[in-house]
């Protein structure tokens, strides 16, 4: 117990200073820090929310005149991206629809996608992402449940990190 307790502080260190790189599979996949945690820059607002986007699951949108980087998960939300996630999931901005200003503003917006990382335990194919969740569920590693699902979202394969242990882990499955 004190020797993966030291392995989930350790890592959890690392993250914080931005080392994740340099885990090894004897590590323990921790929950991200949150401690430097800011609001991402959106125009939006609870009054505007209606069930009309323009979207679908899987695409990564952004709106012509705003940096501001949104993943649609496989429950129709918009999830922000924040900058020093971004290559954490993609390799590159390929791949990002840029929108017409304001046509956004008729979706349904997430929590922010902060400290999202893809992991894999060592001997095991299932793949995960950590989800910091929507308002009332539990945050955790939710798996994404095939290659195709994975590629709908262009994650990269290169990005995924190998760890003994990954948890916790959520009932709340990338399934689309």
């Amino acid at each position: 117990m004190k020797k993966r307790l030291a392995a989930v502080v350790m890592a959890a260190v690392m993250a914080t200073l931005g080392l994740g790189a340099l885990a090894t599979s004897s590590a323990v996949a921790a929950p991200p820090t949150t401690a430097a945690v800011t609001k991402p820059p959106s125009p939006r607002t609870a009054a505007n929310l209606t069930s009309s986007c323009p979207v679908v699951s899987g695409q990564r949108v952004k709106e012509a005149s705003y940096s501001s980087v949104y993943l649609v998960d496989p429950w129709g939300y918009l999830r922000y991206i924040p900058s020093d996630v971004y290559f954490k999931l993609w390799d590159s901005y390929a791949g990002i629809q840029t929108v017409a200003n304001d046509s956004l503003d008729s979706c349904v917006f997430g929590t922010s996608m902060y400290g999202a990382q893809l992991v894999k335990e060592s001997g095991i194919n299932a793949v995960y992402i950590w989800d910091n969740a929507n308002a009332g569920y539990p945050s955790g590693f939710d798996w994404i449940t095939s290659s195709a699902v994975f590629n709908k979202y262009g994650f990269s394969w290169s990005k995924i990190t190998t760890y003994n242990y990954v948890g916790p882990k959520n009932n709340f499955n990338w399934f689309q």
